[in-house]
């Protein structure tokens, strides 16, 4: 359903998430999706690419994106690709659902870049980045987050202590984030396993 109380009919939708993200954000009154309402959901992203998949997943400007809760919609990046993408988005938003297996050099679970979004009720489990941020990878950027979970993700290289690694949960850099009501548990990164902060000055209540 949009922002004014519309609706997408969350039963109909069959495909992946990009083409849902695409479709809607071309209907330009669409502004809120409500993914798997009454059923569990989980996006797999397949090793083997077609012309019609894109991941991550981009989010627009406006687009909201909600699932159906942690342990009923989950995004698995398989171990080879990173899950979700904000590259100069702001008024968004993702909330009630898990994101795992991510997997990239910079942002394993989610990649913030000069955008604000707002995450929210949200599990980032068991993924990896080689350089940075493998939960969350923030430049430049200032998003909330509000009531999460992010545990067992790994920044660094697989063979080597040595080199990059920064941030296993969190990486911050040049970033006002908001941090509310999050546990940050078991990452481990070769600099700042939970968070690694740099040139930033983020709020932490409750965390």
């Amino acid at each position: 359903y949009d922002n004014d109380g519309g609706d997408c009919d969350s039963r109909k939708i069959n495909s992946n998430i990009k083409k849902i993200v695409i479709s809607r954000y071309n209907q330009s009154n669409i502004k809120k999706l409500v993914i798997a309402k009454d059923k569990q959901t989980k996006l797999v992203i397949s090793s083997m690419f077609n012309s019609e998949e894109i991941f991550p997943i981009p989010l627009f400007d406006w687009i909201n994106i909600q699932g159906s809760g942690i342990d009923e919609t989950i995004l698995d990046g398989n171990n080879v690709s990173g899950v979700f993408d904000f590259i100069s988005t702001n008024y968004s938003s993702l909330s009630n659902l898990s994101i795992i297996n991510g997997n990239r050099s910079h942002g394993g679970g989610i990649y913030i870049e000069n955008s604000s979004p707002q995450l929210s009720d949200l599990k980032i489990d068991n993924s990896y980045s080689s350089q940075a941020g493998a939960g969350i990878y923030m430049y430049e950027s200032s998003p909330s987050l509000n009531n999460m979970e992010i545990s067992n993700n790994y920044a660094g290289e697989e063979t080597s202590n040595d080199g990059d690694g920064y941030g296993g949960g969190i990486f911050c850099l040049y970033s006002e984030p908001i941090i509310t009501d999050v546990t940050i548990s078991n990452n481990s990164a070769n600099y700042g396993g939970g968070i690694d902060i740099s040139n930033s000055n983020p709020i932490l209540e409750n965390t």
